[in-house]
């Protein structure tokens, strides 16, 4: 199932973030910027405003994430 996620998706999202940058990076992840509060703080304050974050669920759990910025000028 596809879904839009929610303010009730964001911690679950923040902690798939972390995990993603501690795979990518490996031995040289260093989280410099307290990564997860960071991102929670991010999403709480763009999630479905200029933020999208669309979510592959299978039973009941996130498999994958797609997110979309959206800013626009007048």
């Amino acid at each position: 199932m596809i879904k839009i996620a929610t303010t009730s998706d964001v911690e679950e999202i923040c902690k798939l973030r972390v995990l993603q940058q501690k795979d990518d990076w490996k031995e040289e992840y260093v989280d410099r910027f307290d990564l997860y509060n960071t991102t929670k703080k991010f999403m709480i304050n763009h999630l479905n405003k200029d933020l999208y974050i669309f979510l592959n669920m299978i039973d009941e759990n996130i498999v994958a994430t797609c997110g979309l910025g959206c800013k626009f000028f007048l």
